[in-house]
């Protein structure tokens, strides 16, 4: 009485192809961010850095920002390691801190122009992409936690989207922003407030993309808090006190030169921080601003910023407004080991 068994039906061709260009994608992905990890704060790395800290705002194409620094070399080893016939550096460099890109262009991060708002796409453009939309995608594996892909601002991702990511304001357009609760922004509309407390600042994009109330800290401002002779560079206990203080309710980005955590003179057991690293802990390149770094992603993200720093040299440069630090700035201080913030 068993029913007689039923076999399968074999898969296509078609689909076989398919699977195998997947694999071998997630591949080159694995192989690009495991690459990516070894060079992360080398010699070839900071020579990709200072060579476009030399661009400046021109930016580099691919082929002009690899010139010389030895990671072409280092993707066919990664290669030949994982077995592959090949290896893109513009792969590898997507797992790179410190640098983002803009259609076929890379820049220094925080120097990259704003996008530019794309044309309306036409009816026919839409039926085009809703079609592609139905055929089977092969995306690479989902970035590992240590390092986002950077966004390709090439103004094409957005045709026939419901939500425009507007284009980057100058600061002086951005509104004061409130400690106070605001009220619920419509869906997909990023508010203007950054909040400590109350609704959170809905924005999509950036590190993390999560709907949390956003704090940025300004890592070396906190280790530096009182310093003596026992730190004289700065405390990296601080920072993760720091830290944890906000984690449990906030979406928390603390930012730290990297000589703080790697050089000669870095802070004080440093090794507290190296689990927090590419999560909550970002470096900025040696030779750069890191408060550049912080303000800037505090205004992408309308988020509070951590620091005694005052912030005049940046209003008197234009980079946020008089109004901006006022509602936007979060003073501390440590009583111990414990740290005490205003405005809680």
């Amino acid at each position: 009485m068993a029913p007689a068994s039923t076999t399968a039906p074999a898969p296509t061709q078609a689909a076989c192809s398919d699977a195998n260009a997947q694999d071998k994608q997630q591949q080159i992905d694995l192989a690009a961010a495991e690459l990516a990890r070894k060079l992360e704060g080398g010699t070839k790395h900071n020579a990709v850095l200072h060579r476009l800290r030399q661009a400046g705002a021109e930016g580099c194409t691919v082929s002009k920002l690899l010139h010389g620094t030895g990671l072409p070399q280092a993707c066919g080893a990664a290669a030949r390691r994982a077995q592959l016939s090949s290896l893109n550096p513009a792969a590898v460099l997507g797992w790179l801190s410190g640098l983002e890109r803009v259609g076929q262009r890379w820049y220094l991060a925080g120097m990259a122009p704003a996008p530019t708002t794309a044309p309306a796409p036409t009816q026919a453009a839409c039926s085009d992409a809703n079609a592609s939309s139905s055929e089977p995608s092969h995306a690479p594996a989902a970035p590992l936690p240590h390092q986002p892909r950077s966004p390709q601002h090439d103004g094409t991702a957005a045709c026939c989207s419901s939500t425009v990511v507007p284009a980057r304001e100058p600061a002086s357009s951005y509104p004061p922003c409130s400690s106070s609760t605001a009220a619920a922004p419509a869906p997909g509309v990023p508010t203007a407030a950054c909040a400590l407390s109350g609704e959170a600042a809905v924005v999509g994009g950036g590190v993390g993309g999560s709907e949390w109330p956003v704090v940025v800290i300004d890592a070396l401002n906190v280790a530096r808090f009182h310093a003596h002779d026992t730190h004289p560079v700065g405390s990296a206990r601080r920072v993760a006190a720091a830290i944890a203080h906000f984690a449990a309710t906030h979406e928390v980005h603390a930012i730290l030169p990297e000589w703080a955590m790697r050089g000669r003179r870095r802070l004080s057991e440093a090794e507290l921080l190296e689990p927090l690293l590419h999560r909550q802990l970002h470096l900025s390149p040696a030779g750069s601003n890191d408060d550049e770094f912080v303000l800037r992603f505090a205004l992408r993200r309308k988020a509070k910023v951590l620091t005694n720093d005052l912030l005049r040299d940046h209003i008197e440069s234009g980079l946020v407004t008089r109004e901006w630090a006022s509602s936007c700035r979060v003073a501390f201080m440590f009583i111990g080991d414990d740290i005490v913030v205003g405005g809680e």
